[in-house]
């Protein structure tokens, strides 16, 4: 059973499919980094409100955002700086939070 999806930093280009919803025991999702285009689709954001999604980082971030995001948890800028979605904190992909404002892969025991 797959239960995350580390894609960051892939060269991906185009949209995101919504074929990953019908990925319902997904908890963790990382496609940033990537030439990502588009509107996240309905199919993957119900993931988040079915509470199965827990973590879903995207480039939906910056001033040059290409992916628009409504169930994001954290949103990067495609140059390495995520924010979490509520929050105007940037942090850098080696900075380490103690508050866990920054969520790691690792650290969701994947």
């Amino acid at each position: 059973m797959l239960t995350g999806l580390e894609l960051n930093v892939n060269k991906l280009v185009g949209g995101v499919p919504s074929e990953l919803g019908m990925l319902s025991k997904l908890s963790f999702i990382a496609i940033d980094a990537n030439e990502l285009t588009g509107e996240i689709p309905p199919e993957i954001c119900n993931l988040t409100s079915t509470r199965s999604l827990a973590s879903f980082w995207s480039d939906c971030a910056g001033d040059h955002s290409t992916v628009q995001c409504s169930c994001c948890t954290m949103c990067c800028d495609g140059l390495g700086y995520c924010q979490r979605a509520s929050s105007t904190h940037w942090f850098d992909d080696d900075e380490l939070e103690e508050d866990n404002e920054v969520v790691y892969f690792d650290e969701l025991g994947e």
